[in-house]
């Protein structure tokens, strides 16, 4: 029999070396890895959602702002649609009336509507005394609030060779007419 007797220390394995300081590690560093692919994975899906939604509001914006500009089309039309028929409504024949009082030398130059019946125009004449019996005749009609001269001045013809050159008068005049008045006359006058 043969007695085998070792007097030295038995060697540790390497295994345990090999299990202590590289697998553990490894399976440590795998484990990390596939946490940190999970949330990149859903850090790129919530992205992916928010820019689903980013896109969805973005349309939305796109189709209220269509929605908006019609809407004004719509308001704009509308208002001038009741700016016409306000005019439509408001209408009164001043032309025919101012110019049935002119004398045969009167001419009107320019002519002014500034507000709810109020006219101001601009007549030239041979004489001073047309324009102020234009004025009265004026003062005179149906459906006058008001009539006044604002300016009266001469303007020479252009043809300064002869003596006998007269000069002519220019008048600015200023109306206040019962709109009222008239429009009623208007209408009586066209059931007619």
């Amino acid at each position: 029999m043969l007695v085998d007797i070792n007097l030295l220390p038995k060697r540790e394995s390497r295994y345990a070396f090999t299990i202590v300081f590289i697998v553990i590690p490894s399976i440590l560093f795998i484990i990390g890895l596939s946490i940190f692919l999970w949330l990149g994975n859903e850090m790129k899906s919530k992205t992916e959602a928010v820019q689903e939604n980013l896109h969805t509001v973005q349309m939305q914006i796109a189709a209220e702002e269509e929605n908006v500009e019609q809407n004004a089309e719509i308001a704009s039309s509308q208002k001038l649609k009741e700016g016409i028929q306000w005019v439509e409504n408001s209408q009164i024949d001043t032309v025919q009336l101012l110019n049935g009082l002119l004398p045969m030398s009167g001419f009107i130059h320019s002519f002014t509507y500034i507000e709810d019946g109020r006219v101001e125009f601009t007549v030239q004449f041979e004489t001073n005394r047309e324009a102020a019996y234009y004025l009265h005749s004026l003062s005179q009609k149906e459906g006058m609030k008001e009539a006044e001269i604002k300016s009266l001045h001469t303007q020479s013809n252009g043809n300064n060779d002869t003596k006998e050159a007269l000069p002519r008068y220019v008048a600015k005049y200023e109306l206040n007419i019962d709109k009222a008045m008239f429009s009623l006359k208007e209408k009586g006058g066209k059931e007619e």
